[in-house]
């Protein structure tokens, strides 16, 4: 499967022998499957080992194998390349077109479920990070306050004991102030382990934090999907797609009549895109954003656009052609590395 658009990773195999072919990391380029990768079309070898088409950075993986006649497939959800199938024999000659049609079927099939087990894992651990944000929040706001002040008072009331005054009551209130201290440790470390993995992983759960509240209010299901992989975004873009989804949500709340909603965060080379669909009424005819609205409509979308345009991006809105609407922001992620306030 892929890691990256540039690299393959043996994640199974069928009826192998050999252990370090189930670890397997190829280039694009690079041997049978990387051939693939980079060309994006079925190939066949009558043998591996010895053919000039491919490159042989993996003879030694191959040959320990015993395989001679291989074909290697792309697997596709539709839209992206997400891995490739091999099948080989342990002998020269060529894979019958039987059965080279049918590891072609295979492959179109299994691509729309893998990219659908992808998400749906995806989805669970954006739940899972979102609510650990939310618990290390909660204690943040309610033990830490009390741990300080628990640290200070007990601080400020060995102060004003005279060194005449009763042990027992300084050693109370030393003991008092250790464990404050203990408690407020404990909770820095608690903190730190709810944090998220990673500054990418976080900011795909801020936006599962926004998605939250909306359905628990309208009732309507909303599915968050991250394509390609996530990167540290800056403070500025994270404002603009987050103003985004507060503002999609809420107009689909207001206005669509819809039954689902789906958000979409794709993370390209140069650009990171969000898009909002539903599944409602649509936009009126002839609706455009207005730069500077008038007739009483709204500042939402205009001040958006606003600020994706000042980070050379753009949002668009749209009917979708089997009903509801879509709403599409794209931001170049290379720039808005400062504020332009």
């Amino acid at each position: 499967m892929t890691e990256h658009p540039g690299l393959l990773a043996m994640r199974g195999t069928c009826q192998a022998t050999s252990k370090p072919i189930r670890a397997l990391k190829v280039p694009a380029g690079k041997g049978l499957g990387g051939r693939v990768l980079l060309e994006k079309r079925p190939i066949t070898l009558a043998d591996y080992l010895s053919d000039q088409q491919i490159s042989h950075d993996f003879n030694p993986v191959v040959a320990q194998e015993g395989l001679h006649g291989m074909a290697c497939v792309p697997i596709d959800d539709g839209e992206d390349l997400i891995g490739v199938l091999y099948a080989g024999i342990r002998r020269v000659g060529s894979i019958g077109d039987r059965a080279q049609a049918n590891l072609l079927e295979f492959a179109r099939s299994v691509g729309p479920m893998i990219t659908a087990a992808r998400h749906a894992e995806q989805q669970t651990r954006l739940r899972v990070s979102a609510e650990r944000q939310r618990i290390g929040r909660e204690l943040h706001d309610s033990l830490g306050p009390l741990l300080f002040g628990i640290g200070i008072s007990a601080r400020k009331a060995r102060e004003r004991v005279g060194e005449d005054d009763v042990a027992d009551l300084l050693v109370d209130l030393d003991d008092i102030q250790l464990q404050a201290s203990g408690a407020a440790s404990q909770l820095r470390e608690a903190l730190r382990d709810l944090a998220p993995a990673s500054a990418e992983c976080a900011f795909s759960s801020v936006l599962q934090m926004q998605v939250q509240p909306f359905t628990q209010r309208s009732g309507l299901p909303v599915s968050l999907v991250v394509l390609g992989p996530p990167r540290t975004l800056t403070p500025t873009v994270q404002g603009v797609l987050l103003s985004s989804v507060r503002e999609g949500l809420y107009n689909i709340e207001r206005h669509a009549g819809a039954a689902s909603v789906v958000i979409t965060v794709k993370y390209d080379d140069e650009r990171v895109t969000l898009v909002i669909q539903d599944d409602g009424r649509g936009l009126p005819r002839r609706f455009e954003i207005e730069v500077a609205p008038d007739h009483g409509r709204g500042w939402g979308l205009p001040a958006i656009l606003g600020r994706a345009q000042a980070l050379g991006g753009d949002v668009s809105l749209f009917n979708n052609d089997d009903g509801g609407a879509t709403l599409r922001v794209c931001i170049p992620t290379g720039r808005g590395d400062a504020d332009p306030h």
